[in-house]
């Protein structure tokens, strides 16, 4: 488990799985998510599955979220909102102890005491925290598609090559190279530069 998130961490995430019967899987990478927790059912347990590709703090962050969708089910089961005020308050109840025991470097701490004002659906959309996080990521070849310049050329992870267009918010317009066909790319979308 210490592969996947810091060391100091490693006992209570061990403890919280044996109590609450968890079966973690760590996935291979997925392009629409980094977790996922399913309820229990049809004799199965409580199944978290987190990507194999996140770096310690992002992993940690998303195990954690998941944690909270298992606490927010145990609680209310399907009564309530997915990532409502009772996943909110139970994700701040998780998370905050680790903020606040000097788990984190100091720009995740910061960034993560801004996020928990109000946690959303995923971290990803957490611009600020986003960005914080990838700095601690191994990959050095990508950048947010944010960062380039309109009329780019640029590679997805699924292998699409794609020119950047207008920005719509806090997605890009952009075409497909082969066919002109259009997407919406979030501006936060780890890509390879092929040309500019």
């Amino acid at each position: 488990m210490n592969k996947y998130i810091p060391n100091q961490c490693s006992e209570w995430v061990t403890d919280f799985i044996t109590s609450h019967q968890v079966h973690l899987k760590i996935s291979k990478p997925r392009q629409t998510k980094l977790g996922d927790y399913r309820p229990p059912h049809q004799g199965k347990g409580h199944r978290i599955s987190i990507n194999s590709n996140l770096n310690k703090f992002s992993f940690f962050i998303t195990l954690l979220h998941e944690f909270a969708h298992l606490v927010t089910w145990e609680k209310h089961h399907r009564n309530v909102a997915p990532h409502g005020q009772e996943w909110k308050s139970n994700f701040a109840f998780i998370l905050k102890p680790f903020v606040q025991n000097s788990i984190f470097p100091n720009d995740v701490k910061e960034a993560l005491e801004k996020y928990l004002v109000n946690p959303a659906a995923s971290s990803c959309t957490d611009t600020n925290l986003m960005k914080v996080l990838d700095n601690y990521n191994k990959e050095s070849l990508s950048v947010f598609l944010e960062t380039l310049q309109e009329g780019s050329i640029f590679k997805m992870p699924n292998g699409m090559v794609l020119q950047k267009g207008e920005k719509l918010r806090k997605f890009y317009k952009c075409i497909l190279v082969e066919n002109h066909k259009q997407y919406r790319v979030n501006g936060l979308a780890k890509v390879l530069v092929v040309t500019n």
